[in-house]
């Protein structure tokens, strides 16, 4: 199979990379200008899985690391290094020398992996937990439980620090990674209707007048208990009144 190659700007395809088998899981090393693309080639009696080397500037694959199979590849920045995460396990080997550098296994895990590359952190759901995974040395710094809403994908916050979970049952839901717990769980086709119950609108206008060229403007509005109040705003050059 083919890797696509798409204008960020224009999202127009401007070129293909081949030479992979399924491609599964992409990562980007911009130091180095390479692309790790995963490889899942079948046979009659099994599966050959490996990570394939990319140099941009050629389009060529300079290098192979087999053994290896990827559901998903993500680089860390800081290390230089690339993380494969397997299924059963994570497995990081170096960007450059495509030597290994660090393995996790005997654990079980789900479709389901978020990076945190500031903090140095993989996230990735099992059964029915949460584990916090250092990515400097694939060590396990925590692992919480998880209820077992059905998550196919993870997504990472980094302004609030939180997970947001694609789920079979209930399309989405936000977690945070510090204790496991759902923090905001809510049907897709009801969410409609509970804005509408729990936050109504508060404030409708009912009247609106302006003069001197729009430079004062008031208005009547109606609260949502049937009071009744007035704004106005003055604006002026070098002043503005509300």
């Amino acid at each position: 199979s083919d890797v696509v190659v798409i204008d960020g700007k224009t999202d127009q395809i401007v070129g293909t990379i081949g030479g992979f088998d399924n491609s599964a899981g992409l990562a980007y090393d911009p130091q180095l200008d390479r692309l790790f693309v995963g490889n899942e080639a079948y046979t009659f009696c099994c599966a050959n899985y490996s990570v394939s080397a990319v140099d941009l500037g050629t389009g060529r694959i300079v290098g192979n690391i087999t053994g290896v199979s990827p559901w998903d590849l993500f680089y860390d920045n800081r290390t230089g290094d690339v993380i494969a995460w397997t299924g059963s396990g994570l497995t990081a080997f170096s960007a450059e020398t495509l030597a290994p550098v660090a393995n996790l296994t005997g654990y079980t895990l789900q479709g389901a992996v978020a990076f945190d590359p500031t903090h140095e952190r993989l996230f990735v759901a099992g059964e029915s937990n949460l584990f916090t995974i250092n990515a400097d040395d694939l060590t396990v710094v925590a692992n919480v439980s998880l209820p077992r809403i059905g998550i196919t994908c993870l997504g990472y916050d980094p302004v609030n620090r939180d997970l947001y979970a694609g789920t079979w049952s209930n399309g989405s839901a936000v977690i945070d990674p510090a204790n496991g717990l759902v923090v905001a769980d809510v049907p897709v086709g009801a969410r409609a209707g509970l804005v509408g119950a729990l936050l109504p609108q508060l404030m409708t206008p009912v009247r609106h007048i302006s003069c001197d060229d729009g430079a004062t403007r008031k208005a009547v509005w109606k609260l949502f208990d049937g009071t009744l109040v007035e704004s106005v705003l003055m604006r002026y050059f070098g002043a503005a009144t509300d």
